[in-house]
C-alpha cells in the first residue's frame, strides 16, 4: 500500500487527485532532465572561449539524451 501527502495552493475543489499527481510527475520529469544536464557538463557553460561556447551545448544535449 503507498500513502503520498500533496501540499499545494490549488483551491479546493479546482484539482482532482489524478490531475494534481500528473503535474507533480511532470515536475519530476523536468527536475530530473535537468540534475542530468548538469552531470553531463552543462553546468559548464557558459565559458570565456567562443569554440567551447558554440560546441559545448550540442554536445550536453545529446550525452542528456542518450543518459535519458
Amino acid at each position: 500500500m503507498r500513502h503520498q501527502v500533496f501540499l499545494t495552493d490549488t483551491p479546493h475543489g479546482e484539482g482532482c487527485l489524478q490531475r494534481l499527481e500528473a503535474c507533480h510527475q511532470a515536475h519530476a520529469r523536468v527536475e530530473d532532465r535537468t540534475r542530468c544536464g548538469k552531470a553531463t557538463g552543462f553546468v559548464r557553460f557558459p565559458s570565456r572561449r567562443f569554440a567551447l561556447n558554440t560546441a559545448c551545448p550540442g554536445l550536453s544535449l545529446t550525452a542528456v539524451d542518450l543518459v535519458a
